[in-house]
């Protein structure tokens, strides 16, 4: 992994203050004088855990941020308690209840932890069922707290090969803040290759005869040969506002899936049949391009009123063609697919404090779909 950073953070100094007693003869007289040092700001965080009837705070050493290559790695290493962490990066309760991730109250998707600069992460916050309306009403929340940057950013590239499995993963990740905007820029491409993502079949039919009797046969399909190869590429743009009150994050997505074939050919068998076995043939292809918005916007108007508004649209065309031959008969299917799918979703939320909050939400979804 290669990784460029240009930071300006604010300074804080960190003080720490050790009394002791000592004897009469070695305390200072009335005539020495101190000299004082006048802190603009004093930040104490401590290096363990925290838990609160309402969250519990676990700040990761040094050690773990260092060795952690994304969000995931680091809750790993941290063991925090109350999650349980498998192999496929899925995120649960011990329970084995989901549990929805945000970083910085805001929702964090699978990339977003991937491209993360854990050395960064001052905090993770666990909740159950929490009140605060960023987190949309989620019953098991984690929550990364991060550091925030004056201006500055980082640079971030990873990348996966399956030597074996014959698949591969390239990712390059920058993010650059400028006070109040945060900007994230995101690219990235994969590619697979296989000879065995095929299923075969065994089927078996009952025809009624005009007799009223019964013709049973069964109909198998063994592959002898199959190639299958994907590749795929995406792009995303992240623009983040946060003025304290109102936050505003927007992410524009592009992806681009390419099948350029999805080959088998084997032998049919008919149980009972007469004759050497069919050939079959198949061949597939397919490419979808689309593009996605979604937002999440969040306002805090004060006398303990919030809005949260999250609007979504993305649009998809795909083409798919595939040719199948057994035997002497071929048959051909061409499709075209366009999709579009659009859904909103404002939420009001008051807090009468220790007696409960009333939360008004309303939604609109809208899609629409044709295939020719």
């Amino acid at each position: 992994m290669w990784m460029r950073t240009i930071q300006v953070t604010k300074h804080y100094i960190m003080a720490a203050a050790i009394a002791c007693c000592l004897p009469a003869s070695a305390q200072q007289s009335e005539g020495d004088s101190l000299s004082t040092i006048k802190l603009k700001e004093v930040v104490v965080e401590a290096n363990q855990q925290n838990i609160t009837p309402s969250v519990a705070t676990y700040y990761p050493s040094p050690k773990q941020k260092n060795a952690s290559q994304s969000g995931v790695d680091l809750l790993n290493r941290m063991a925090i308690p109350q999650l349980s962490l498998g192999s496929s990066s899925s995120i649960t309760t011990i329970a084995n209840k989901p549990v929805t991730v945000f970083i910085d109250g805001l929702p964090a998707s699978a990339d977003d932890l991937r491209n993360m600069r854990t050395t960064d992460v001052k905090r993770v916050e666990y909740y159950d069922y929490p009140s605060d309306p960023r987190f949309l009403g989620n019953a098991h929340v984690v929550n990364f707290v991060m550091r925030r940057y004056e201006y500055g950013g980082y640079m971030k590239a990873t990348g996966e090969e399956r030597f074996i499995a014959n698949d591969g993963r390239l990712n390059l990740f920058g993010k650059f803040q400028l006070k109040r905007l945060t900007f994230d820029l995101g690219l990235g491409s994969s590619y697979s290759k296989t000879g065995h993502g095929f299923t075969e079949s065994h089927e078996t039919y009952r025809l009624t005869q005009q007799d009223g009797s019964l013709n049973t046969f069964s109909r198998t399909e063994s592959v002898i040969d199959a190639d299958k190869r994907e590749r795929t590429f995406w792009p995303t743009l992240k623009v983040v506002y946060n003025s304290g009150n109102t936050t505003i994050s927007n992410i524009i997505g592009a992806a681009f899936d390419y099948t350029p074939c999805n080959d088998t050919r084997g032998n049919i068998g008919i149980i009972p049949g007469t004759g050497a076995p069919t050939t079959f043939d198949k061949k597939d292809s397919s490419h979808q391009n689309s593009l996605t918005y979604s937002g999440n916007w969040n306002f805090i108007l004060g006398k303990s009123n919030t809005i949260n508004f999250s609007p979504y649209y993305s649009y998809s065309h795909s083409r798919q063609s595939s040719l199948y031959r057994e035997g002497a008969a071929q048959f051909v299917n061409n499709a075209n697919g366009d999709s579009h799918v659009a859904r909103a979703r404002l939420q009001f939320n008051h807090s009468f404090g220790k007696y409960g909050g009333l939360n008004v939400s309303c939604q609109g979804l809208y899609y629409h779909s044709t295939t020719e």
